[in-house]
């Protein structure tokens, strides 16, 4: 496994962590930073994108498989799986923030 690769995946643990955390603290009602932080305080979005963009689903799958391809040693194909759903709720985010 490369550097790049095994670096990609402690960052992929942390920032699912870190995010599945701040769902949670959401869900909650818990006020915090990390919980208030990129929140819109409006929202055009219908149920269609919270059932698409699952972010429980994927932090968690994330989570997973980066720990998988530490324990394997191998960043394939667990660790590109992890790359490409980050990259999917990334996008998902983005197109959220900027075009909702």
């Amino acid at each position: 496994m490369k550097s790049w690769q095994r670096y990609w995946l402690y960052v992929g643990i942390f920032w699912s962590s870190l995010h599945l955390l701040r769902d949670i603290s959401q869900d909650i009602g818990w006020k915090n930073g990390l919980s208030t932080a990129f929140v819109k305080s409006y929202t055009i979005v219908g149920p269609w994108y919270w059932y698409l963009c699952n972010t429980y689903l994927f932090e968690i799958t994330v989570l997973l498989l980066s720990v998988v391809a530490l324990k394997q040693k191998k960043f394939h194909p667990a660790g590109t799986v992890s790359l490409l759903f980050t990259t999917v709720i990334f996008s998902a985010w983005l197109y959220y923030w900027f075009f909702l």
